[in-house]
């Protein structure tokens, strides 16, 4: 399948969690680190630990982790999937970075559609 000109490249990343509490994030990053020793040679921090701050909505944290080389879609899905058969809760992230200077299409470059003439008529 062939990428829109306006799409400079996707980056694959994957999340482990949610948390609920700094000690928990810390904790299954050490058991990461640890039990899975060929996985920490692979992935590195988007964010360090320090700086991880729960959502404001939930509260909850997420450890995102950056794989080292170019990772497809497919291989995120086994990675993530392998990561859960060692008891991590792990969901993929794909981030889509566009070329500066092309525009990005938004909802608002739509004609706008009078939605209360159908709800009127609905109640006729």
């Amino acid at each position: 399948m062939e990428k829109p000109d306006d799409v400079a490249g996707e980056e694959v990343l994957l999340h482990l969690g949610p948390y609920h509490s700094r000690l928990a994030l810390t904790f299954s990053w050490y058991k990461f680190k640890i039990r899975s020793l060929p996985w920490r040679n692979y992935f590195s921090l988007v964010t360090p630990l320090s700086k991880i701050e729960p959502d404001p909505k939930t509260a909850q944290m997420d450890i995102v982790l950056r794989p080292q080389q170019s990772f497809s879609l497919p291989d995120a899905a086994r990675a993530c999937q392998d990561l859960q058969d060692m008891k991590f809760d792990c969901s993929v992230e794909v981030v889509t970075h566009y070329i500066k200077g092309k525009p990005i299409p938004t909802a608002a470059a739509q004609p706008a559609v009078d939605k209360r003439a159908d709800r009127n008529y609905l109640f006729r």
